[in-house]
């Protein structure tokens, strides 16, 4: 198995949410899942929320993650 690039990539497989599940629920393609799992702050807030939603998160708690990584780089 691959590494996790970053905590938001740790998040989503400790959920069991694979690229296939992240393309269903946010109806985006391979290509965006990659671009999305590389760098989650791209995420558009409707994905975001669509996530959060399918996986009983607050917006708030995802939102905080992807901010964390931000500042750490």
């Amino acid at each position: 198995m691959k590494k996790a690039r970053n905590s938001f990539e740790v998040l989503m497989r400790t959920q069991g949410v694979t690229k296939r599940k992240f393309g269903q629920i946010t109806g985006v393609s391979g290509t965006t899942i990659d671009k999305y799992l590389e760098n989650p702050t791209m995420l558009r807030l409707k994905h975001l929320s669509l996530l959060a939603e399918s996986q009983e998160m607050k917006q708030e708690e995802l939102l905080n993650l992807i901010n964390g990584e931000n500042n750490e780089l």
